[in-house]
């Protein structure tokens, strides 16, 4: 029998873990964080320049979060009081509830939204062709915001007004900026509704769709969602009668961390003594060395690298096959640019693109006949044919096959209805649903697949997108097929270039995450009404969660961007958000709309497309073909995809030390010291996070004390 206190803190523990999966404990810590990430993300991101807060799908934010409950929240709970702790199943949702809400003030959404917006609206007044190009789009006025002083029709009269001028120029401040700011604020509350209506379809359609594809990925493909493993270590609950889990009570991960920790602290302190503090070599530049032809043809990110531990830390999580793709397609493409100039030839960036192009069509018939079984299980359940709405769930993140189904059907109806009563056209509506659908499945795969935190897919829409439209229209400069290009060329903008901090993947990840932590609560026999209750409302607390950060974030960003003229850091960037602000307006407006002769694509390019877009396809179905007929295949088709995308570029050094760590690591010390290996390189990623962390405070301390500093970036993005 065992003694009584030990039979206390047993039961303690199966007390905590029998809490259901949304209690109101869980869904207040998870809102203080949505909320916290939503105020402070755009001052830091744009005006303080610090590492980003989000910037992809292992966001800073999320990471300290989990790591600062679980060591000052809730490890003191289970040490003196373990029946207040939180179970596992609460720390998950309100971990799910942060990850949604990091995927709307960044550039997925608000970094981009408020800012092209006003960009539209300014430019008419110093560009006559933009003022040519908006007149003719005719957008609707509910998509844009009211002008303070000059309501009216007039593109130009309008883009003097104070809403736009006072966005992009900040003019100087006064005593009454708050009085100000509300009544800027007054002129977005329509374009908020409007577009809020598209976001709060594209999230119905979202929740649905990977609950599909979750149940597809986790169940019957067994992927590894390595993003998945890193969150659910850190909010792990404790042995009874203990205070820490696993992960924090080893030695190796703090020493990691330590370390990790004092050589980036090194590396900023000799920004500000340079002569007392030295700088630890964490990059190599051979640029120099290598300028000469052939060698130059590399792309610079081999030439010049840096080291990402967290990158590094990641790789024990992702399947060895998948990490060597990653780094190796890098070299690749570097040795295909060198082979092509030595030949005689030009390999121009396009043409890298246009092989992704390629690539992403093969990847995604990939996906649909992989799970073609799935996809006409949900299509029976959704017509009343198939008993599968009956059979148990195994974990919140897998609904019924119907509601799923239907979820995603309306969400889907909910865009084109949008898409529609914009203008957008039949042609736009479907190019924009295509882009939409094919980069969100493509990048919650990568994500689910390759746990990379950074997802890019360098693809040019613009001109397959003409092709398409020439074809049907003629001409691309007239009329509705402007508009229907233009609808296209945003989408692609948007859903395209803006992948990085996109929804959709944040949600396959925390969905999984709860569904994991039931798993781990033993809850298999628990009754299954109560447990399609709780499905439920995890689903319902993620949409809401949404919706309270869409809000939260779009005040906070239209308070930094009327505020701020110019960045406050060294720097002095100005304008803060000149992606948004300047290059996407202009390249959109100018370049994509207005600058396209009414011929299309040239004969060269549509060649050039053709070419490399079919060389991008073959090697990508050749990968494929080859994974499937020998297991030890060691290329995956994403490396063609991914190769030249700038966020793998910028970590395939960092990818090729993890890959080397992890094989020498199994291949002479085994299972067990693999698994004895798992605190260090959680410690490569939590250290470096820490680091970031504790000097993007210290900024802005200095900045709240009128000190100038130097902003210290110490993640990728």
């Amino acid at each position: 029998m065992k003694p009584p206190a030990e039979q206390a803190r047993v039961g303690a523990a199966a007390d905590v873990r029998s809490r259901g999966w949304v209690t109101w404990r869980a869904v207040a810590l998870g809102t203080v964080g949505a909320l916290f990430v939503c105020a402070v993300t755009p001052y830091n991101n744009y005006v303080a320049k610090n590492t980003d807060m989000v910037g992809g799908f292992l966001p800073l934010a999320l990471v300290m979060f989990s790591f600062v409950v679980a060591v000052l929240v809730n490890a003191p709970l289970w040490k003196w009081m373990p029946r207040r702790a939180f179970a596992m199943r609460e720390l998950a949702l309100a971990s799910a509830m942060v990850m949604v809400a990091c995927s709307v003030p960044g550039r997925g959404l608000m970094g981009m939204l408020p800012a092209n917006l006003a960009a539209f609206q300014a430019r008419p007044a110093s560009d006559p062709a933009a003022a040519e190009i908006m007149q003719n789009l005719a957008l609707p006025r509910w998509l844009l915001p009211d002008p303070i002083d000059r309501p009216v029709d007039d593109v130009v009269a309008r883009a003097v007004d104070p809403t736009f001028r006072d966005f992009l120029s900040r003019q100087p401040q006064t005593d009454d900026y708050t009085w100000q700011f509300v009544r800027r604020l007054g002129a977005w509350w329509r374009p908020a509704l409007g577009w809020g209506a598209l976001f709060a379809a594209l999230l119905v359609m979202a929740l649905g769709g990977i609950v599909i594809l979750n149940r597809q990925w986790a169940e019957n493909e067994r992927l590894a969602f390595p993003l998945v493993s890193v969150y659910a270590s850190l909010i792990d609950e404790p042995r009874p009668g203990r205070a820490f889990n696993e992960l924090f009570s080893s030695r190796a991960f703090w020493l990691t961390c330590g370390a990790v920790f004092v050589a980036h602290g090194m590396g900023a302190l000799s920004n500000y003594f340079p002569r007392q503090v030295p700088s630890l070599p964490l990059s190599y530049d051979l640029r120099g060395i290598l300028s000469a032809p052939p060698l130059s043809e590399l792309p610079d990110p081999v030439k010049s690298a840096r080291v990402f531990f967290s990158v590094i830390g990641l790789c024990y999580f992702m399947r060895t096959q998948m990490s060597f793709t990653l780094w190796a397609a890098v070299l690749m493409l570097g040795g295909q640019a060198i082979a092509t100039t030595a030949a005689g030839g030009e390999f121009p960036i396009r043409a890298g693109y246009y092989q992704s192009l390629g690539a992403l069509v093969v990847i995604l018939g990939m996906i649909v006949w992989t799970g073609r079984r799935q996809w006409f299980r949900v299509l029976r359940a959704m017509a009343g044919r198939s008993g599968s709405d009956d059979r148990a769930s195994m974990s919140p993140d897998f609904l019924s096959d119907r509601a799923a189904g239907w979820m995603f059907a309306i969400g889907l109806a909910g865009v084109v209805t949008w898409l529609a009563i914009v203008g957008a056209g039949p042609v736009g509506t479907l190019l924009s649903i295509a882009i939409m659908l094919a980069v969100y499945l493509v990048a919650a795969r990568i994500v689910a697949e390759t746990g990379l935190f950074q997802v890019m897919i360098s693809i040019d829409f613009g001109p397959p997108n003409q092709m398409i439209l020439q074809a049907v229209h003629g001409s691309v400069t007239a009329g509705s097929a402007q508009r229907n290009y233009f609808w296209a060329c945003f989408t692609n903008y948007w859903f395209v270039q803006s992948l990085r901090e996109s929804t959709p993947p944040f949600l396959a990840n925390g969905l999984r995450l709860v569904g994991n932590a039931e798993e781990q609560a033993h809850s298999s026999s628990s009754d299954v009404r109560e447990r399609s209750r709780g499905a439920w409302g995890v689903i319902v607390v993620l949409g809401l969660t949404f919706v309270l950060a869409y809000f939260a974030s779009g005040i906070s960003t239209l308070w930094v961007e009327y505020r701020y003229d110019v960045s406050i850091d060294r720097s002095a960037e100005s304008p803060i958000n000149s992606w948004a602000a300047v290059a996407v307006p202009e390249s959109l407006i100018r370049g994509l709309v207005g600058g396209y002769a009414a011929t299309g694509p040239t004969p060269v390019e549509r060649n050039l497309l053709l070419t490399y877009a079919s060389i991008g396809a073959s090697v990508a179905l050749l990968f494929a073909v080859l994974r499937l007929r020998w297991a030890a295949w060691p290329l995956h088709p994403f490396g063609v995809l991914l190769a030249t995308a700038p966020p793998v570029q910028a970590v395939w050094f960092s990818l090729f030390i993890g890959w080397l760590a992890k094989t020498l690591l199994l291949q002479y010390g085994g299972s067990a010291a693999f698994q004895r290996a798992k605190p260090v390189f959680l410690g490569f990623i939590v250290g470096e996070a820490g680091a970031a962390a504790f000097w993007l405070l210290v900024n802005l301390v200095l900045a709240s004390m009128g000190q100038p500093f130097v902003a210290v970036r110490l993640l990728p993005g």
